[in-house]
């Protein structure tokens, strides 16, 4: 009877213990500011976070139980899964762009790897997908600026190139018209 107490206050301390690991995943899976799913074999959602479902405009009720290209219609996504394996717990990382349920395109850097163990049959991919599209528009910014700052070098130099030789010229054209104003025409073929 007293193994069977503490037997007892081990499973309720145990399931204590379960509960709050769990609601301590749930909350750091809640607050993450990129979206992760976990893949079953087949490649359909097994799971999904908040994240995703915001980001994607989705609920949970259409996207467990679906495969991962229908519910992330990506561009090149199977090429991708090729690469890695989850049974040697491989990682791959890719940008990929998808077409947004409101109709524009994004671009996001997708993360895989595998959690399988050698030891069981059941592999999974863990996916972590990041919106990339305002660091691409922020980089094509930046590309832009260091065009026309090129540019601007560029026609700096041109500029000063050509007006050296023209303040010469212009100072000389002055120094002719003012002696042609004054009838002086001695040294007037040196200026001009």
């Amino acid at each position: 009877r007293e193994a069977n107490v503490r037997l007892e206050q081990r499973v309720v301390e145990r399931t204590k213990a379960l509960q709050a690991m769990e609601e301590q995943y749930r909350v750091t899976m809640a607050s993450l500011p990129v979206s992760v799913v976990r893949l079953g074999r087949d490649k359909t959602v097994q799971f999904a976070n908040q994240m995703f479902y915001q980001t994607f405009s989705r609920s949970p009720a259409d996207t467990i139980g679906r495969r991962f290209s229908e519910v992330f219609p990506a561009d090149g996504l199977e090429e991708a899964f090729r690469v890695v394996n989850p049974a040697e717990l491989t990682t791959g990382e890719w940008e990929v762009e998808c077409q947004m349920p409101a109709g524009k395109r994004q671009t996001f850097l997708v993360s895989a790897r595998g959690v399988g163990r050698k030891d069981c049959e059941e592999e999974e991919l863990v996916m972590v997908i990041e919106d990339q599209t305002d660091r691409k528009r922020m980089e094509l910014q930046l590309r832009q600026a260091d065009k026309l700052a090129a540019l601007g070098t560029l026609l700096g130099g041109v500029a000063h190139e050509l007006n050296n030789p023209l303040f010469m010229i212009n100072g000389n054209a002055q120094l002719a018209v003012g002696k042609i104003k004054r009838n002086l025409y001695e040294g007037l073929a040196d200026h001009l």
